[in-house]
């Protein structure tokens, strides 16, 4: 086995993007860094780490790291734990920073697990998920409001929901981060609003990959919660994006909040599979 490093997206791209539309749906977050690498190759600010582990020419695990983010993983087969060996012994070699992996929950587990037998450094579970998939809205009892995208004049308003939903969700604690998220958010027309009155909860769309998109940022402030605005938000973004031409939506969540799961089950999101954040 071998690892081969890539330094042009598309290059990249080319190589792994039928090994990963295999399963479009679980691979939606590897598809979706690289259709946005590929498609900003020329104003990216930093190097991603992109590399693949072949077998004889066969393709047996794929590695993305994008700026200080986890190392997104995939792989499968009877040669997995071989591949995950062969990569770590890359990453070491080559002094790769990674702070955590994201995969699903086989790969993520079995690299977590022999991260750990090499002592590199601590292993912790950051969050378990479920991938789910959509390809139908539900009829749902939606809430007194309309879904519209959000607009410059929200800026501040959704800075602070971002920054407030990054703390609730990850943990992160990052005022400048948050507004410049929503800048960009809003620059793009990713972001949209339910509004009962003035705005109540959001909701983004991003990633999207050959057939498919992903809803992520759902929030509603506390004050606003209880109403049903989030499962209309996202119940209607879903319905946007299909009338659109895409085939499926796709989002994640984190399995400890049943809340969450129960409400996008409701919507018409099927699970499909578990991934798995761990912390190094």
């Amino acid at each position: 086995m071998e690892v081969i490093k890539y330094t042009c997206p598309k290059e990249f791209f080319d190589l792994v993007e039928e090994y990963l539309l295999a399963d479009e749906v679980i691979n939606n977050l590897p598809l979706g860094i690289l259709y946005n690498l590929v498609k900003n190759q020329q104003n990216l600010k930093g190097q991603p780490f992109l590399a693949a582990v072949t077998d004889n020419g066969q393709l047996e695990l794929v590695m993305i790291k994008t700026g200080n983010n986890n190392l997104v993983v995939h792989g499968e087969g009877a040669k997995l734990k071989e591949a995950i060996i062969c990569a770590m012994d890359y990453i070491v070699d080559n002094k790769v920073p990674i702070p955590g992996v994201i995969g699903l929950r086989e790969v993520a587990d079995n690299f977590a697990k022999l991260w750990s037998e090499k002592d590199l450094s601590p292993v912790k579970i950051d969050m378990e998920q479920l991938i789910y998939k959509l390809d139908r809205v539900n009829p749902i009892k939606y809430s007194e409001g309309n879904i519209r995208l959000a607009m410059d004049d929200d800026i501040e308003l959704l800075t602070q929901w971002i920054y407030e939903f990054m703390k609730e969700a990850l943990g992160a604690d990052n005022k400048a981060h948050a507004q410049n998220f929503v800048e960009i958010s809003i620059k793009d027309s990713s972001l949209y609003i339910w509004e009962d009155q003035g705005p109540v909860s959001l909701a983004k769309k991003t990633r999207p990959t050959k057939n498919g998109i992903v809803i992520n940022s759902v929030y509603t402030p506390k004050d606003k919660r209880g109403k049903g605005y989030a499962s209309s938000c996202v119940a209607s973004l879903s319905q946007l994006l299909l009338d659109e031409g895409y085939q499926f939506c796709s989002l994640y969540t984190d399995l400890s909040n049943p809340t969450s799961n129960k409400i996008y089950t409701e919507i018409g999101y099927v699970p499909i599979a578990e991934s798995v954040v761990y912390k190094f």
